[in-house]
């Protein structure tokens, strides 16, 4: 079984850099390379980076997604999944991607808390079953630390 993996940090901090990066790295090795968002993410129909970087998507999902919607990963048979914006995915989302690690990693880059500092549902869900959690820290941008 293969895991899953959360990557979090707060906004500017990289995650769909660090998403596209590793994309390239895995497509550069002639790997399969499956990228998906949530729907609630409708800014675009691609992963794109401040830094001007951009990655197509595959496939975008929607909170209700459960098994069936998403067999077709069983078809393609990625050798990853990547992920961005996953704090939007639902609980049943985290879940089924959970059961997808029997076919691949997957790697989710998300933001852990809103403004208020409470968990949003995809990345409470990814704290609780993810089998391995990496903050990409960065510089804060009042007190430079």
């Amino acid at each position: 079984m293969f895991s899953l993996k959360f990557v979090y940090g707060t906004m500017n901090s990289g995650k769909s850099t660090n998403l596209i990066l590793t994309a390239h790295k895995y497509e550069s090795n002639n790997k399969k390379v499956c990228v998906m968002k949530s729907s609630i993410d409708s800014r675009s129909n691609c992963i794109d980076t401040r830094a001007g970087l951009s990655h197509k998507l595959d496939y975008i999902i929607k909170p209700e997604d459960d098994y069936n919607q998403l067999s077709f990963i069983n078809k393609t048979t990625p050798d990853i999944i990547l992920i961005d914006e996953s704090q939007f995915l639902s609980k049943q989302n985290i879940d089924v991607l959970k059961q997808y690690t029997k076919i691949c990693p997957i790697i989710c880059y998300g933001i852990k808390t809103d403004y208020m500092l409470n968990l949003f549902e995809g990345s409470k869900r990814l704290l609780e079953i993810a089998d391995e959690l990496e903050e990409i820290k960065t510089v804060c941008h009042v007190c430079f630390n």
